[in-house]
């Protein structure tokens, strides 16, 4: 996979998604969650930051709060396209945060999700999420893209940590 595949005018945001079963073609549901921790490549990643996050929902506006640093955000999630091959899940957004004031009143939420989240630093653009959503763990590369970057040496990046993450889950 080649990032620069994915990236249209309006994608700004890509997450591939390891999956602990092969995704079946024109399944509505599939599942993204690891009921244990598989091992991963952590101890070649630069930084960890890790938060406590409460996250409330409401269509394409995401709220989120972490309750260890008092950090929130309100995000604006459009979907763009996705994929999916055998154990990988790939999806392209158009991310943009806004003020918080732009999130509505709590009685319009649509879901409230609790999670422990620990993000592994690849480069500044470029991150291997781990989500702790008990009893479950999700596993993904997020990647932001800006203009202005250098395409290349993000696409070696990228192509670095997936192989060491696939490596070492798919054993």
């Amino acid at each position: 996979m080649h990032i620069k595949d994915y990236l249209t005018g309006d994608t700004n945001t890509i997450e591939l998604y390891f999956c602990p079963e092969d995704i079946e073609k024109g399944a509505p549901v599939f599942p993204i969650a690891w009921n244990y921790l598989p091992k991963l490549p952590t101890w070649t990643l630069q930084k960890r930051f890790d938060q406590e996050v409460v996250e409330y929902s409401h269509r394409d506006l995401i709220y989120q709060y972490d309750t260890a640093t008092d950090t929130q955000k309100v995000l604006q999630r459009t979907w763009v396209q996705d994929d999916f091959d055998r154990k990988e899940y790939t999806v392209c957004f158009q991310e943009e945060t806004l003020p918080c004031h732009r999130f509505p009143c709590t009685t319009e939420i649509n879901d409230t999700q609790k999670y422990y989240k620990a993000q592994y630093k690849i480069n500044n653009r470029m991150y291997l999420v781990v989500e702790k959503r008990d009893p479950s763990y999700i596993i993904y590369l997020r990647y932001q893209h800006a203009s202005q970057v250098d395409i290349e040496k993000m696409n070696e990046d990228w192509h670095s940590i997936y192989h060491q993450v696939r490596k070492s889950i798919r054993v």
